[in-house]
């Protein structure tokens, strides 16, 4: 399955990737070195576990974080957009409240402004659709009603 991806998201992406593989090892030297001084009593031993532990957690990140670089794909924001797309903004109503979000490829996610993964519930609800089209969905457990307000492209909304 292809994971997309802009090129700066993805370069980043590499990066974030890269410099957790760095952080992994150095924690791997870490564990080596609290399991020395703690003697072969690992009970016993706390920085031994904690260690261990941050490098265990380093490790599943590291592991959810390589699948999209399996098969990634990168791909052009558009320029233009009538219908809810990658790289596209759009604004939704939803119990008379406004929502906007930008929907994005990986590494360009960003929850500080909205920006929310394309594969994620809310996004895939609304990929594909129009200006005016409402729509029912299961988000986060609930059943919620959104209706598209106004659909841009995430290029032009950066600058406005």
């Amino acid at each position: 399955m292809p994971h997309y991806f802009s090129q700066k998201g993805y370069d980043g992406y590499v990066a974030k990737f890269r410099e957790l593989e760095k952080r992994f090892r150095e924690q791997e030297h870490l564990v080596g070195e609290a399991h020395e001084s703690g003697g072969d009593i690992a009970e016993n031993n706390a920085p031994f576990e904690v260690a261990r532990h941050e490098s265990m957690l380093i490790q599943e990140r590291l592991r959810s974080m390589r699948t999209p670089l399996n098969d990634p794909v990168i791909v052009e924001y558009p320029s233009k957009a009538q219908k809810v797309c990658l790289g596209c903004v759009v604004t939704v109503k939803r119990n008379d409240t406004r929502e906007t979000y930008g929907i994005v490829g990986h590494g360009d996610d960003d929850p500080d402004r909205d920006w929310i993964l394309y594969s994620s519930p809310l996004a895939q609800l609304l990929l594909g659709h129009k200006k005016g089209e409402q729509l029912e969905g299961i988000i986060g457990g609930e059943k919620r009603t959104y209706e598209i307000v106004r659909v841009r492209p995430l290029l032009k909304a950066r600058t406005q």
